[in-house]
């Protein structure tokens, strides 16, 4: 699954990285509600997020 859209895919499918957190700033950015309890731990924040080809677009390198 994409983080970003949620769209299931193939695991090979989802070639790139981000951060959760870009994840949920860039959700923010578009008017998203983000609180959640289940994000509120900052470990969580800096684990990887995979997204696919067309997320990754957002998130130039």
């Amino acid at each position: 699954q994409c983080s970003l859209c949620e769209a299931n895919y193939d695991p090979a499918s989802l070639t790139a990285a981000v951060t959760v957190k870009r994840v949920l700033d860039a959700r923010q950015s578009w008017g998203v509600d983000v609180s959640s309890k289940r994000f509120s731990a900052p470990s969580l924040l800096y684990s990887p997020a995979k997204l696919c080809k067309f997320c990754s677009q957002f998130f130039p390198s």
